[in-house]
């Protein structure tokens, strides 16, 4: 199961650095055509499109490489047993809130779709960016419950 999470958060992970390299391509060429008198139109739109984007594809891959910010504010008090159960809460709390969080976006990518929402200067339609985060959370949750079930059986072992 590690293999597959792994080579699914790696492969959202490029993506998202192709959408990275996208957006640095795309503001830098903006303000050289700025120069020219040529400005892109709706680029600051595609900017934050594409950002949106990129951060919710890279989210799993951070997760996995134990990226984020972590607090150990009540788990690290407490050694044994008592740590890795707390952690392991926490862990079902986070995964609990992150599905809810992808469902809510997928849901949301419906309601824009059948109300036919469209970018105010490029006229995309936005369910496809809703979407694409709505999958990017749903794989931070895969890597949630692997780590969950990874700290689960550490528990169970003592």
């Amino acid at each position: 199961m590690k293999k597959a999470v792994a080579n699914l958060t790696r492969s959202f992970d490029l993506l998202a650095r192709v959408l990275m390299l996208g957006i640095m391509l795309l503001v830098v060429g903006n303000v050289i055509f700025r120069f020219f008198g040529r400005p892109f139109d709706g680029s600051y739109e595609w900017v934050g499109f594409l950002m949106g984007t990129a951060l919710g594809l890279a989210l799993g891959y951070s997760a996995l490489q134990e990226g984020h910010v972590s607090i150990n504010l009540l788990t690290g008090r407490f050694t044994g047993r008592l740590g890795q159960g707390l952690h392991l809460l926490g862990k079902l709390l986070c995964l609990a809130f992150l599905f809810l969080v992808a469902r809510m976006l997928f849901l949301y990518g419906n309601r824009m779709l059948a109300s036919g929402h469209v970018g105010m200067n490029t006229g995309v339609p936005l369910y496809y960016f809703a979407y694409i985060i709505a999958a990017g959370f749903m794989i931070y949750c895969l890597v949630l419950l692997y780590q969950l079930l990874e700290s689960a059986g550490k528990l169970v072992k003592r």
